[in-house]
């Protein structure tokens, strides 16, 4: 099969990825290594996601069976361009929402 015109492949810690994509492909080759590529089975491979590496894009993401495994995003990096850096992206600032950070998400 012919790849489009300019198309390339993507390992799935390339960081030219968005996060989403990094944390559904890890989600995905777990329940391949699970065996089980049914809803079910994404579930239990998310589960079994304890951190996901963003590639320098977040901070680490962590999924689990349990509300305290699970650790969301509270905030979000401000990048500028920078070519000498790995990922061609230098941190401006972390924001962090107090707001979020606060919030009582395992009852």
């Amino acid at each position: 099969m012919r790849r489009a015109r300019g198309s390339r492949s993507r390992s799935l810690a390339d960081p030219g990825r968005s996060a989403r994509g990094l944390r559904t492909g890890c989600g995905a080759e777990k329940a391949i290594e699970l065996r089980d590529l049914s809803r079910e089975g994404l579930a239990k491979a998310f589960e079994n996601l304890k951190s996901v590496d963003t590639g320098g894009l977040r901070k680490a993401l962590s999924y689990g069976a349990t509300c305290q495994e699970k650790v969301g995003v509270t905030g979000s990096t401000i990048w500028k361009i920078d070519t000498t850096q790995p990922i061609a992206l230098a941190t401006v600032a972390d924001v962090d929402s107090k707001l979020a950070k606060d919030y009582k998400y395992c009852p």
